[in-house]
């Protein structure tokens, strides 16, 4: 309103201008009755123009909304994630790590820090519900305009390596279980790699669907999963010998010796259990995700880490400990499908070919679970301005599909796959520990003293706060320095080349990219709050 207008209206009886005396006082012009109805006309089919736009739009978001996950999908998608490169991939290795069963205590302190570090996925997935998972976090929480851009881009950079690490992981796996049913894949050294290589790309091209139709999918493979998951549990507990449980009388002599080896049965639980957060990489695409996305992750944790302890004892409870030792210690190809080995072992070879297959199916539909919210981080990242712009692509007609992503860390899963497994699942253990756990766990005390993110009220807080926090920590950090090196152990420099993979991707952040973007530090103004 005008400061004229305001004075006009305040006081009536103040004086006009002779015009508009004039246009007040001068008698409109009639309207010829074809002229009224013509214009009444119009007026009538622009609203419905209007009123029909508005009710297309309204219709399409409607229809987007429902074609999102709901929070059935949503714990699908991370059970996937965790069951299919899970204990049945790792057992033998699991065992191995120790030499017996007590590398079980090593899994159990695995399923406590996962479960802690589920409830801090739960709050920050409620206060930040957008796809990117901690891409979006680590932002927020060390400062949009300060620290977070830099720890959101050394995030990515790792995520970029690290994620296809797991997936080739499961590619890979996938194809050991198929050397059981054709021997002649393991008779070269190319053999798995090459299928696992086949594998990523028939997965990369499969997911160029429709979100609704990835998650039908997604449930149908849920529900398979589950089902041989139970076969297994069934068959082994029906077989039952709890003296293999029984640890060795020297187990816990060289105590020293016997803590380092527990960090590697905590990295193989860590590799079994990482996927309970697999929905925050994708929240835009969840139904309600300040709700379904906490439920999921902590859910999910808590309910198939138990699952994971379950198959492992149903396995040990008809293969010792003993056994599935000296197979890892043999280079043995039955270390690689240990499972089939199982069902071999009590039903014979024609019922281990069956499980064989149906347990490479299953990893794949874990594999396929992973790579959509894998390709969501990068994707979301690059539409936002921080990341490298040609993963911000979304497919032309297929709405919510990241398709430049999605091929490229389907191509870089391909490349991965020639590298050996066990390298591969250490490798993806350590890289993540220290950018994705440790960083958030930090994270969110820093969020908490945020005037925006720390009074808003949510229903995912992290319950007994910071205890949760403090325990993740020092799991995490625990896994992380005992990884294999080559300074202390003359192993392979699995810890010194993620060290080294941060310092170059610090480098490429400082000297290239915040640069040429105007990122903190050479930033003016403070970054956008997303």
């Amino acid at each position: 309103m005008t400061p004229s207008l305001t004075r006009a209206r305040s006081n009536p009886n103040a004086e006009m201008k002779a015009s508009d005396v004039e246009g007040a006082t001068r008698e409109p012009k009639p309207e010829s009755p074809t002229e009224s109805a013509s214009s009444e006309a119009q007026a009538g089919v622009g609203l419905l123009r209007q009123t029909s736009q508005l009710e297309e739009r309204a219709a399409e978001k409607d229809h987007y909304h429902e074609k999102k996950h709901g929070l059935v999908a949503a714990i699908a998608f991370n059970t996937l994630n965790m069951i299919g490169t899970g204990p049945l991939i790792t057992a033998p290795f699991l065992i191995n790590s120790t030499g017996s069963s007590t590398s079980l205590i090593g899994y159990a302190c695995a399923i406590v820090f996962c479960l802690s570090d589920s409830f801090v996925w739960g709050e920050l997935g409620a206060l930040m519900p957008n796809s990117g998972g901690p891409y979006i976090y680590l932002r927020n929480c060390y400062g949009r305009d300060k620290w977070g851009s830099l720890m959101s881009f050394i995030y990515l950079w790792v995520f970029l390596i690290s994620s296809p690490l797991e997936l080739a992981s499961a590619f890979k796996a996938a194809a050991e279980y198929l050397s059981f049913v054709w021997p002649w894949l393991n008779e070269s050294d190319w053999g798995t790699s090459l299928f696992g290589s086949i594998f990523a790309l028939v997965c990369t091209f499969a997911l160029q669907q429709d979100v609704s139709r990835v998650g039908q999918i997604a449930l149908f493979l849920a529900a398979m999963t589950l089902a041989i998951v139970a076969f297994v549990l069934v068959s082994g507990f029906a077989t039952y010998d709890a003296d293999y449980l029984k640890p060795p009388s020297d187990a816990y002599d060289d105590k020293p010796e016997f803590l380092w080896n527990l960090g590697t049965a905590m990295t193989i639980g860590l590799y079994d259990l990482t996927g309970y957060y697999d929905v925050n990489f994708m929240a835009d695409e969840i139904q309600n995700p300040e709700r379904n996305v906490p439920i999921a992750a902590v859910g999910t944790c808590g309910v198939v880490g138990s699952i994971s302890v379950l198959v492992i004892l149903a396995m040990l409870g008809t293969i010792s400990p003993e056994e599935m030792n000296q197979l890892v210690e043999d280079e043995s190809d039955e270390a690689n499908y240990i499972a089939a080995y199982f069902v071999e072992d009590i039903f014979g070879k024609a019922a281990g070919g069956v499980m064989a297959v149906m347990v490479a199916l299953m990893i794949f539909s874990s594999a396929y679970a992973m790579m959509i919210g894998v390709a969501h981080v990068p994707y979301a990242a690059a539409r936002d301005g921080y990341f490298f712009s040609i993963f911000g692509s979304e497919h032309p007609t297929k709405k919510g599909l990241p398709d430049k992503s999605l091929w490229i860390v389907g191509i870089l899963t391909a490349i991965l796959c020639w590298i050996d497994l066990g390298t591969l699942i250490e490798a993806f253990a350590t890289l993540i520990t220290p950018t994705q756990f440790m960083a958030q766990s930090i994270g969110v005390w820093l969020l908490r003293s945020d005037e925006h993110f720390g009074k808003q009220s949510i229903d995912a807080r992290i319950p007994l706060f910071p205890l949760p926090n403090i325990i993740a920590l020092i799991g995490f950090g625990f896994v992380f320095i005992t990884s294999q090196n080559y300074l202390v152990s003359g192993d392979i420099p699995i810890l010194e080349l993620s060290v080294l993979v941060l310092i170059v991707g610090v480098i490429i952040y400082l000297a290239g990219f915040a640069r040429i973007h105007k990122l903190w530090p050479y930033n003016e103004a403070a970054a956008p709050q997303v």
